[in-house]
């Protein structure tokens, strides 16, 4: 499969409104919702993600991506790639990278949202998924 196609997809969730723990495009969504939903659609995954707190804390977000057997971490972005953000002193975010933007369910603004990957957000940045599926082309 190709990245193309899941970005593609992941932005038929663009105005979906962030509800935490959320998995219903056009109802509700939040950020790992909408990568294990958009995934789990093009058949990049089957296995459930474990629940988790309204704020991911004690490395939970990164337990979670590094136990899913489709996933692989990587050290240089490619369009399709998962990208994983700090906040505080947590990972708490999770996002799609375009190749120019992000597309992320993302609290403060209310939605699901595709924006610019400025400096912001590459502070914030601290580690990369790609899925195996993608390096399979």
């Amino acid at each position: 499969m190709k990245p193309d196609a899941f970005i593609e997809a992941a932005r038929t969730w663009i105005g979906t409104p962030f509800i935490h723990q959320g998995r219903a495009r056009g109802a509700g969504v939040d950020c790992l919702g909408l990568v294990y939903e958009t995934a789990r659609t093009l058949g990049l995954i089957d296995e459930p993600w474990r629940p988790y707190s309204r704020e991911p804390a004690a490395g939970m977000l990164e337990e979670t991506l590094r136990a899913c057997p489709a996933l692989k971490e990587v050290y240089s972005i490619k369009p399709g790639d998962l990208l994983v953000f700090r906040f505080a002193r947590d990972l708490q975010h999770i996002g799609i990278y375009t190749g120019r933007n992000i597309i992320h369910a993302y609290e403060p603004r209310g939605e699901c949202v595709e924006h610019g990957y400025c400096k912001k957000w590459e502070n914030r940045h601290v580690l990369s998924f790609r899925f195996l599926a993608f390096d399979e082309q």
